[in-house]
């Protein structure tokens, strides 16, 4: 049977704007003020937060999160 997306054109993927964070930049953890766990890594203007089963976020700062292990609030502000 023929798939009827055969004949539809290509969708190209638009190309993004280059990152103005530097790559080979480790950047700082941040961390639970109560028990301190990490709750991600702060690059630039940009929190990375990654948790087990595959999942992974980027978000813009500031920042507000609740801790998964004590449930304290947590909150990073852009340096």
């Amino acid at each position: 049977m023929p798939r009827p997306d055969r004949h539809l054109p290509r969708r190209r993927l638009s190309r993004t704007a280059p990152s103005t964070a530097d790559p080979h930049d480790p950047g700082h953890d941040w961390r639970c003020r109560c028990c301190g766990g990490l709750l991600g890594r702060v690059r630039s203007n940009r929190l990375h937060i990654r948790m087990k089963g595959c999942s992974e976020y980027f978000a813009a700062l500031p920042c507000t999160a609740t801790c998964r292990t004590c449930g304290g609030l947590n909150e990073v502000a852009r340096d």
